[in-house]
Protein backbone atom coordinates (compact mmCIF):
# COMPACT_ATOMS: atom_id res chain seq x y z
CA UNK A 1 0.00 0.00 0.00
CA UNK A 2 2.91 2.28 0.08
CA UNK A 3 1.68 3.33 -3.65
CA UNK A 4 -1.59 4.60 -2.44
CA UNK A 5 -2.53 8.05 -2.21
CA UNK A 6 -1.91 9.09 1.63
CA UNK A 7 1.83 8.39 0.49
CA UNK A 8 1.28 11.44 -1.69
CA UNK A 9 -0.54 13.31 0.91
CA UNK A 10 2.16 12.62 3.79
CA UNK A 11 4.77 13.44 1.20
CA UNK A 12 3.65 16.98 0.68
CA UNK A 13 2.88 17.60 4.20
CA UNK A 14 6.82 16.84 4.67
CA UNK A 15 7.69 19.08 1.69
CA UNK A 16 5.43 21.89 3.60
CA UNK A 17 7.13 21.11 7.01
CA UNK A 18 10.69 20.96 5.55
CA UNK A 19 10.14 24.57 4.04
CA UNK A 20 8.86 25.83 7.07
CA UNK A 21 11.96 24.86 8.59
CA UNK A 22 13.96 27.32 5.99
CA UNK A 23 11.34 30.35 6.18
CA UNK A 24 12.25 32.55 9.10
CA UNK A 25 8.32 33.37 10.08
CA UNK A 26 9.07 35.34 13.36
CA UNK A 27 11.91 37.58 15.11
CA UNK A 28 12.62 36.47 18.66
CA UNK A 29 15.12 33.12 18.64
CA UNK A 30 13.42 30.93 20.92
CA UNK A 31 10.61 30.75 18.78
CA UNK A 32 12.14 30.48 15.49
CA UNK A 33 14.24 27.66 17.05
CA UNK A 34 10.79 26.12 18.91
CA UNK A 35 9.12 26.37 15.74
CA UNK A 36 11.65 24.98 13.25
CA UNK A 37 12.27 21.57 15.88
CA UNK A 38 8.64 21.11 15.76
CA UNK A 39 9.06 21.49 11.96
CA UNK A 40 11.72 19.03 11.76
CA UNK A 41 9.78 16.91 13.70
CA UNK A 42 6.74 16.45 11.68
CA UNK A 43 8.66 16.25 8.46
CA UNK A 44 10.61 13.40 9.91
CA UNK A 45 7.24 11.91 11.06
CA UNK A 46 5.46 12.31 7.70
CA UNK A 47 8.31 10.45 6.19
CA UNK A 48 7.77 7.70 9.20
CA UNK A 49 4.45 7.52 8.60
CA UNK A 50 5.26 6.68 4.58
CA UNK A 51 6.84 3.58 5.58
CA UNK A 52 4.79 2.32 8.15
CA UNK A 53 1.83 1.25 5.83
CA UNK A 54 1.87 -2.10 6.78
CA UNK A 55 0.26 -0.78 10.66
CA UNK A 56 -2.66 1.14 9.72
CA UNK A 57 -3.51 1.79 12.81
CA UNK A 58 -0.15 3.03 14.33
CA UNK A 59 0.06 5.33 10.72
CA UNK A 60 -3.13 6.97 11.76
CA UNK A 61 -2.26 7.77 15.79
CA UNK A 62 0.79 9.21 13.99
CA UNK A 63 -1.39 11.21 11.86
CA UNK A 64 -3.11 12.66 14.52
CA UNK A 65 0.20 13.53 16.47
CA UNK A 66 1.40 15.65 13.55
CA UNK A 67 -2.10 17.18 13.34
CA UNK A 68 -1.65 18.31 17.23
CA UNK A 69 1.98 19.45 16.00
CA UNK A 70 0.70 21.62 13.75
CA UNK A 71 -1.96 22.85 15.37
CA UNK A 72 0.63 23.60 18.38
CA UNK A 73 2.98 25.60 15.70
CA UNK A 74 0.05 28.12 14.93
CA UNK A 75 -0.79 28.95 18.66
CA UNK A 76 2.77 29.55 18.96
CA UNK A 77 2.94 31.96 16.11
CA UNK A 78 -0.45 33.74 17.00
CA UNK A 79 -0.35 33.70 20.56
CA UNK A 80 3.18 33.95 21.08
CA UNK A 81 2.65 38.16 20.49
CA UNK A 82 5.64 38.15 18.22
CA UNK A 83 5.95 40.75 15.08
CA UNK A 84 5.71 38.55 11.84
CA UNK A 85 8.96 39.24 9.57
CA UNK A 86 7.79 37.83 6.08
CA UNK A 87 4.79 37.79 3.91
CA UNK A 88 1.80 35.93 4.96
CA UNK A 89 2.91 32.86 2.66
CA UNK A 90 4.88 30.93 5.39
CA UNK A 91 1.61 31.57 7.70
CA UNK A 92 -0.51 29.50 5.72
CA UNK A 93 2.18 26.08 5.58
CA UNK A 94 0.78 24.56 8.46
CA UNK A 95 -2.78 25.19 7.18
CA UNK A 96 -2.27 23.55 4.18
CA UNK A 97 0.05 20.69 5.81
CA UNK A 98 -3.17 20.10 8.46
CA UNK A 99 -5.54 19.71 5.08
CA UNK A 100 -2.84 17.43 3.94
CA UNK A 101 -2.66 14.91 6.79
CA UNK A 102 -6.55 15.15 7.38
CA UNK A 103 -6.79 14.25 3.68
CA UNK A 104 -4.05 11.17 4.61
CA UNK A 105 -5.85 10.09 7.79
CA UNK A 106 -9.41 10.06 5.66
CA UNK A 107 -7.42 7.51 2.82
CA UNK A 108 -5.70 5.80 5.52
CA UNK A 109 -9.40 5.12 7.36
CA UNK A 110 -10.88 3.85 3.68
CA UNK A 111 -7.94 1.81 3.49
CA UNK A 112 -8.40 0.07 7.02
CA UNK A 113 -12.01 -0.02 6.02
CA UNK A 114 -11.32 -2.30 2.97
CA UNK A 115 -9.53 -4.84 4.30
CA UNK A 116 -11.65 -5.37 7.24
CA UNK A 117 -14.07 -5.55 4.69
CA UNK A 118 -12.47 -8.18 2.66
CA UNK A 119 -10.75 -9.95 6.09
CA UNK A 120 -15.14 -10.92 6.18
CA UNK A 121 -15.52 -12.47 3.20
CA UNK A 122 -12.78 -15.32 3.82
Amino acid sequence: MIQRIQTVWMLFVAIIASLFIFVSVIEQSNQVLLLKAESGLIAVLSIVVIFLYKNRALQIKLCYGILVLLILSYIILFFSGVKVVVGKLPLVFPFVAGIFDILAILAIKKDEKLVRSLDRLR
